[in-house]
């Protein structure tokens, strides 16, 4: 937006021709600058707190009330400009503007370039003109060329913004939504094709279709209706011939097909060639079942094991079926069922106490051993898939752990949880006559030089001095480290009987 400079007294006398009679052509020559902010008043003659004043300056007419002024200062001065002051070529102050907020900030690093649109509430912007015109970037009118700001696809759909350039693309978004916006019973848009067709050729319905259509509500056919080849087929597609033709037995037993089938509710009359109650009497079907084999007692004798095996007796008694042995001489008078195979395996249902044990011998289903308390435990070959609740993982192997002894000592190997092992060592030193180092190598070595320690030394008797074994620093490896053994008696015996030591580590 343009700012709204306040023409001095002394300004707006300039530009009053000697004879009151019009207006004299100013030229504005510099533009004072001021840190302070000023409130513009039209009785100023001087721009208050004006830190300099600048001549490298450019402008333009934009308009027949509006300016374009651009200015640049790059000198080392810093300062934040707040108010300006247009002075013509005689040092009389023309017009100023002031604000609050900082209208930039420079630093003495820094290039001032200012670019401000002036608006002139009663001055004509054509009576004033500026001393070297070095530079200057208007903005854009119908008449000057200039910077312009693109209006984004909402602000050009909007249509209101009078101040902004629109893009081919975006114009063509924007009226594209124009339309569609319009679009739609009483529009008032009155296309010239749709779909590349005129209107008249959808309002002859009849040349369109190449045949008069059928009115559904009911209507006079000039010929028989016919379906298409395919009964199945779109209905759409009906063109005239005979029905009768194509109403076969065929294309109704393929309609019938597609529903066929549990669920689909068709009741038929007859089931090849019988009606339903000709199954219902399985005597029909077997030519053995009594008549009372769906209700009351009845017994039927049959072989139920191989030749040369037990008979038994199928009996149905008052709404289940009971198997026994047929030969009262197998009954030992329990009334046990049981089943006998050529192998003498057995399967029994119910016992002489009524308890309904099951009780087998290499029971299996579909070749699969059963497993219960009696054939289960070592040997049985189960691979169960967690013990105790846990996977095989959470449990070490025999194998993960070892043990072993050198002349050096003994030592010991233990899983560590986390794929390595724990190491355990110990002991024992020869022993010297006085101080002095004795080197410790370990029986075996361990995988870094973060173990512990630790070592006793060994007297000759009761009374003899003590002796302090102590870890020379910098010596230790994975091997073992040097010890050096400290006699802190003076004068006595330093005989040492030797070291014991234990180490633990990975």
């Amino acid at each position: 937006m343009a700012l709204d400079l306040i023409i001095t007294d002394a300004g707006r006398a300039a530009l009053i021709n000697a004879a009151n009679t019009g207006t004299n052509a100013v030229t504005i020559t510099e533009i004072g600058i001021s840190a302070t902010a000023v409130t513009a008043a039209p009785a100023a003659t001087a721009l208050p707190g004006e830190i300099k004043r600048l001549s490298s300056i450019g402008a333009a007419h934009v308009a027949a009330d509006k300016i374009h002024i651009s200015l640049r200062d790059d000198s080392a001065d810093a300062y934040a400009l707040r108010s300006f002051a247009l002075y013509l070529g005689d040092g009389t102050l023309f017009a100023l503007y002031g604000q609050t907020a900082a209208i930039l900030s420079k630093t003495a690093l820094s290039t001032a370039l200012i670019a401000i649109d002036v608006a002139l509430a009663d001055v004509s912007a054509a009576a004033i003109s500026f001393g070297a015109t070095n530079f200057t970037d208007p903005i854009a009118t119908t008449s000057t060329p200039g910077l312009v700001e693109l209006a984004t696809r909402s602000e050009a759909a909007a249509g209101v913004i009078p101040d902004r350039a629109v893009t081919p693309d975006t114009l063509a978004w924007a009226l594209l939504r124009l339309l569609i916006g319009q679009d739609g019973s009483g529009s008032g848009l009155d296309a010239d094709l749709l779909d590349g067709k005129q209107g008249a050729y959808y309002a002859d319905i009849a040349a369109r279709l190449g045949y008069d259509p059928v009115d559904k509500a009911g209507d006079i056919m000039a010929g028989p209706l016919s379906l298409p080849g395919d009964p199945t087929a779109n209905a759409h597609a009906v063109r005239k011939s005979y029905v009768d033709a194509l109403v076969t037995a065929a294309a109704s037993l393929a309609r019938l097909l597609t529903v066929d089938g549990s669920g689909s509710g068709l009741d038929a009359d007859l089931l090849d060639g019988q009606h339903g109650a000709f199954y219902r009497d399985l005597g029909n079907a077997l030519g053995k079942l009594p008549d009372e084999r769906l209700s009351g007692n009845y017994s039927q004798v049959a072989s139920l094991a191989a030749a040369g095996r037990l008979q038994g007796q199928l009996r149905h008694l008052d709404g289940y079926f009971e198997v026994l042995p047929y030969n009262e001489s197998y009954d030992d008078g329990s009334r046990a069922h049981a089943f006998y195979d050529g192998n003498s395996r057995v399967l029994r249902l119910g016992g002489r106490d009524g308890a309904g044990a099951l009780t087998a011998i290499a029971l299996a289903i579909g070749g699969a051993v059963v497993w219960h308390a009696a054939n289960d435990g070592s040997g049985s070959g189960l691979d169960a898939d967690l013990l105790d609740g846990k996977h095989a993982t959470a449990f070490a192997a025999a194998a993960d752990f070892s043990t072993g002894s050198n002349a050096r000592g003994r030592w010991w190997k233990s899983p560590d949880g986390a794929g390595g092992s724990v190491i355990e060592q110990q002991g024992r030193l020869a022993g010297r006559s006085g101080q002095g180092t004795l080197t410790l190598t370990f029986p075996i070595p361990f995988t870094d030089t973060d173990y512990d320690l630790q070592m006793t030394a060994i007297i000759p008797g009761v009374g003899d001095y003590d002796n302090y074994p102590q870890e020379v620093d910098g010596t230790r490896s994975v091997n073992g480290v040097t010890i050096f053994l400290q006699d802190p008696s003076s004068g006595a015996s330093g005989e040492n009987a030797g070291v014991r030591w234990r180490a633990k580590g990975y």
